[in-house]
C-alpha cells in the first residue's frame, strides 16, 4: 500500500489557494492549467504523462461499444447511478476545447 499527500494531488484548486471545489470540473481546468505551465508545474511528471498524444481514447467514453457494454457488465449502473463512466466525456461536460489540452 502507498499512502501520497495530499499536496502531491492535481486538485480542483484552480487558484492555489488550497481551497478545492467540488466540481470535478476544476480539476480538470487545473490539469490542464498545470500542461500549459510546462516544466514550471511541480506536477510536470505526472500531468506530461497523462496529457500525452498516446493516452487519448483510454477514457472509457472513447471505447468500442463492445467495450462499454463489458464494463457495465462488471460495474452495473446501479452500483454508481451518479457516474455514467461510459460517457462522460470531459470536454462536453466541462466545456473543454481541444484546443486547451494540447
Amino acid at each position: 500500500l502507498i499512502v501520497l499527500p495530499r499536496k502531491l494531488f492535481v486538485s480542483s484548486d484552480v487558484d492555489g489557494t488550497g481551497e478545492e471545489s467540488e466540481d470535478t470540473c476544476d480539476t480538470v481546468r487545473n490539469l490542464i492549467k498545470q500542461h500549459k505551465m510546462g516544466e514550471e508545474s511541480e506536477y510536470w511528471p505526472y500531468v506530461s504523462y497523462v496529457m500525452d498524444d498516446r493516452h487519448k481514447g483510454d477514457l472509457p467514453c472513447d471505447w468500442s461499444d463492445d467495450g462499454k457494454d463489458l464494463l457495465e457488465s462488471i460495474i452495473p449502473h446501479e452500483l454508481l447511478p451518479h457516474l455514467d463512466a461510459t460517457e462522460i466525456s470531459y470536454e462536453e461536460e466541462c466545456g473543454v476545447d481541444e484546443d486547451d489540452v494540447g
